[in-house]
């Protein structure tokens, strides 16, 4: 987040600077967070729920991303960090229409 950003306006950019996408900040709910120490810092990441976007998702930092399954996600084939993986815990059980 930049000093004078609130993390809705934070995540839009970022959407925007990383993926190309153009979400719309009204959209935006979030959902949970992870807290935790991360090498000598402390990591406090929020995970957002977005229902409405623009765009098709390409990679502009050179960094790796796939859209995938739940069940892809569920089947564990994608390496992730803790963080990440908390979040994709959270994802199955609150949004996956097949974990009910």
């Amino acid at each position: 987040m930049e000093s004078s950003e609130t993390p809705e306006e934070a995540i839009v950019r970022e959407m925007h600077e990383e993926l190309g996408l153009t979400l719309n900040p009204e959209a935006l709910t979030p959902a949970t967070f992870v807290s935790m120490p991360i090498y000598n810092r402390h990591l406090l990441m929020v995970l957002y729920v977005c229902t409405r976007f623009e765009g098709a998702a390409a990679g502009r930092e050179k960094q790796r991303f796939a859209w995938v399954t739940f069940d892809e996600l569920r089947a564990g084939k994608y390496e992730m960090s803790d963080s990440d993986a908390s979040f994709a815990t959270w994802v199955l059980e609150h949004l996956d229409p097949g974990s009910a």
